[in-house]
């Protein structure tokens, strides 16, 4: 009978001893997961912040490109602007010198 009891006894302790190792085991596992969860929104968060850096600075270098050209452009349309000048100059000189 002693050994029956005994018996008894320690198969609920090794009852009680899962139950706790389970409800451990779960606690760790949600712990785990909202941890998971804050990890990949502080993931998202950092790279919305980087992409939102890279697009600032790839719309300032073309705005830098933008501006740069249009300079180019503008002394280029200053240059053909003075050459045509010059050239309808000499084509008023060469109509009135020309005999009628």
């Amino acid at each position: 009978m002693l050994g029956l009891q005994l018996d008894t006894s320690c198969c609920l302790l090794l009852a009680l001893q899962a139950l706790y190792r389970g409800r451990l085991a779960r606690t760790r596992f949600a712990h785990m997961r909202r941890e998971s969860a804050a990890l990949t929104i502080q993931t998202m968060w950092r790279m919305r912040q980087a992409r939102r850096a890279f697009v600032a600075h790839r719309e300032a270098a073309s705005v830098l490109q933008r501006l740069f050209r249009c300079r180019v452009a503008r002394k280029e349309l200053l240059h053909l602007r003075a050459e045509v000048g010059q050239g309808s100059a000499a084509c008023n000189v060469c109509y009135q010198a020309w005999p009628s």
